[in-house]
Parts: C-alpha cells; structure tokens; sequence
C-alpha cells in the first residue's frame, strides 16, 4: 500500500471515530479553555470571515482566475472541483449528523456544528495550494516554508471557529480531514485521468 493509501486510510478511520464518537470531555473543556482565554477578536473575526461560503467562493474565483490568466487552466478546475465537492460533502454530513452547536457561543452561527465548513473550506484551499505549488518549489527549503504556512493558515482558521464558540474541538478536526481528503483524492485522480490519457494516446500513435 501506498503512503498516500495509508494516509487517507488514516484520516478516514480518524473521520469515522469523530462522527460516531459523539460528544468528548475535550471538546467541551477546550472550547471553554479558548473562548475563555483568548484575544485578537477582530483578527479573529476578519480571518474566519474569509472561509464564509460567500467569501470562500469569491476568493476561489480570484484565485482560478489568476490560475487561468497563467495558463494553469488544470490547476483551477483542481481547485474549484475540490472546494465544491468539499462544500457539498461537509452539508451532506452536517445534516445526517445534525449535532447542534454550542450553546455559549459568542455570536449566532446558522446550520449544525458537525463538521465545520469553515475549517473543511481552509484545509481544502491550502492543500490545493501547496499541491499546485509543490512542481514549481524544486528546493527543499521552500517546499517546507509553503508547507509550514499553508498548515499555519488552516490550524489559524480552525482556531476561530473555537475562539468564537461555533464549533467544538472533534468539528474542526473533522474538518481539516475532510478538507485535505477531497484534496488529495481529486489531485490524485487528475494525475491519473492525464495519465490515462496520454497512455492512449501513445498506443494510438
């Protein structure tokens, strides 16, 4: 089995132990360890704001459209492909799950808590991201710094949702996994559809 197999092996068993776990110690005393601790609520605010299903769509819009205006027309319908299956995959779940949000959150958030879409939307861009950029980054140097600050980003992303309540801990974990699984599957299955694709037509020629 591949590293990649063993991966996503990983994070699905992961997944299935979040969904059917149900509610955890941790998640309520972390959640309260957060909102009760933590600062940098405007920095806070403005930074969760951006993986809102609005804001996410504009910001994958401007993203493909640069992607496009480099001719890297495959690497934008990675992405878009990716953040929609995301999007669609994590409401599907919040409504078979339907867990209810916490109820000391700082302000009102429409909709279920499990999974969270917010951390599934960042954990999704930032893998696409770091996929795309990965061929390009040929020293090992860059490749780590691309890698530390997209994994800086989506952890960032998921703090909010914590530090305003909206979610508990097994949410936003759930999230992450969701986000960099569709990823990896989509990005492994364009890699293999192209291979597929220039195998035949090599045997044609």
């Amino acid at each position: 089995m591949s590293k990649a197999k063993k991966l996503l092996c990983i994070i699905f068993a992961v997944f299935i132990v979040l969904i059917f776990g149900g509610y955890h110690e941790f998640d309520e005393m972390g959640l309260y360890f957060i909102t009760e601790k933590s600062e940098a609520g405007g920095v806070n605010l403005f930074l969760t704001s951006i993986f809102n299903p609005t804001n996410a769509i504009i910001l994958c819009a401007m993203v493909s459209l640069i992607l496009i205006a480099m001719k890297k027309n495959k690497s934008a319908i990675f992405l878009d492909l990716s953040m929609i299956l995301t999007t669609l995959i994590n409401e599907t779940i919040k409504r078979i799950i339907a867990r209810p949000r916490p109820e000391y959150s700082l302000f009102l958030e429409k909709g279920y808590s499990f999974a969270s879409g917010h951390s599934a939307a960042s954990a999704c861009f930032f893998a696409c991201v770091f996929l795309i950029l990965k061929p390009h980054l040929k020293e090992e140097k860059h490749l780590r710094i691309a890698a530390a600050l997209c994994t800086f980003f989506t952890g960032y992303i998921g703090y909010t949702r914590l530090f305003f309540g909206v979610h508990y801990f097994s949410d936003v974990i759930a999230g992450f996994f969701l986000g960099i699984t569709i990823a990896i599957l989509v990005h492994n299955f364009l890699i293999k559809r192209d291979s597929l694709k220039k195998e035949y037509k090599n045997e044609r020629l």
